[in-house]
């Protein structure tokens, strides 16, 4: 008698194959949602050390660091980025040897600090984001004096950095005409936490501003007037500051609509993420909270102003 042989027929097979990758194609939107969600806690996480190392440091000094200061130097009448707090926190985010190593008196791009300024530091970037560790920054413009005349007009290499810090905030609606308030760390004179009236709990420390140096809008397509972001900003040693100011719906045009986050990343006039649907803040009393896209004007301002009277958090 012959032996029967059972196996698969064609149809059967190209079955099998067609559940496989239904299967698989209902698989990998979940197993990117969960690498999201564990790149949105690990963000979160950055801002919460950040909270800490800036109450550390008020434990210390009594006031929290300055807001990227940019300070004329006597001895040749150039200008430079002294002691911004992305370099005056390290000690307190176990950086301690970098801070020891970076000449306070030179501007990022002089001397021992040009190499250090590639130094990544892990808390200063959202895991989300695709930029890479060490980035190519344009330039500085001339108010760098120190820096511009270092560089010689090339390019170099930094470390980004992805959370901003409030300098200020215009009264709604956010015109160019309406006052400035402060906010949270200033660029001369420090803050203290007895001059935060409206409450730790109700201001805004720290917010993400991710991509630099790319200029980005909604969509996070390449920003059609600024490609580049702009120079001085983003990276260890330079500005890190969020100064808001409205765009159109798509990121493009500034001061032309009420869009204040995810709209575009560039020189930090919006908060931007990639993360749906908002971005995270790290709040002064050391909590991290999820702020939606959705926040109205009135709210940012009330967040980020750390004395209007109007103590206000919108989730």
């Amino acid at each position: 008698m012959r032996a029967s042989r059972h196996g698969f027929t064609l149809i059967e097979l190209l079955v099998v194959i067609a559940i496989i990758a239904i299967l698989i194609g209902l698989l990998l939107p979940a197993v990117q949602k969960v690498r999201e969600a564990a790149a949105r806690m690990r963000c979160q996480n950055n801002l919460k050390q950040l909270g800490l190392a800036l109450h550390n440091y008020h434990d210390q000094f009594q006031v929290f660091p300055r807001n990227n200061p940019l300070v004329t130097r006597s001895s040749d009448g150039r200008a430079f980025v002294e002691r911004p707090w992305s370099i005056d926190l390290l000690p307190f985010l176990e950086q301690d040897n970098l801070y020891r190593q970076w000449n306070l008196t030179l501007g990022y791009a002089e001397g021992n600090n040009r190499n250090l300024v590639r130094t990544a530091i892990p808390m200063y970037k959202c895991p989300s984001s695709p930029t890479q560790a060490i980035e190519t920054f344009q330039p500085p413009s001339a108010a760098f004096s120190a820096d511009s005349t270092a560089l010689a007009g090339s390019t170099f290499q930094a470390a980004p950095v992805e959370y901003f810090a409030p300098l200020s905030v215009r009264r709604p609606p956010m015109t160019t005409a309406d006052p400035l308030d402060p906010g949270l760390l200033q660029q001369v004179n420090p803050v203290r936490m007895a001059t935060v009236t409206d409450g730790l709990s109700n201001t805004i420390a720290f917010g993400e501003v991710s991509a630099f140096p790319r200029g980005l809008i909604r969509g996070n397509l390449p920003h059609p007037t600024f490609p580049n972001n702009a120079a001085g900003f983003g990276f260890l040693g330079g500005w890190n500051r969020t100064l808001y100011i409205r765009t159109d719906a798509t990121g493009a045009t500034l001061n032309g609509g009420n869009c204040l986050m995810n709209c575009t990343n560039y020189a930090g006039v919006n908060l931007y993420s990639f993360h749906t649907g908002g971005a995270n803040v790290s709040i002064a009393d050391g909590s991290v909270r999820f702020l939606r896209d959705s926040v109205s004007m009135d709210a940012l301002y009330r967040l980020t102003a750390v004395a209007d009277g109007l103590p206000n958090l919108e989730d």
